[in-house]
């Protein structure tokens, strides 16, 4: 066991859900228990890892959104 509370379960599967999808298949459910086993300090590296996905999503989109703003400014001042 790797000491993970039911309030803790629904966190675990995002932690184990490696490419975001809603599900966990059986590769990332073996690969993430071959990297929470140990002492509790691999579930904070497990944690980490997932804050990190979730802050370069974040980053990709705004910077998604900045470079269509840029690109129509460009388009506009073409245009005049």
């Amino acid at each position: 066991a790797i000491g993970v509370g039911r309030d803790e379960l629904e966190h675990l599967y995002e932690l184990l859900d490696q490419d975001d999808s809603g599900t966990v298949n059986a590769g990332e459910f073996v690969k993430g228990c071959l990297r929470l086993r140990g002492p509790a300090r691999a579930l904070d590296l497990a944690e980490m890892e997932y804050q990190m996905r979730e802050r370069l999503s974040d980053l990709d989109f705004e910077m998604r959104l900045q470079a269509r703003g840029t690109l129509q400014l460009l388009q506009q001042l073409c245009d005049r």
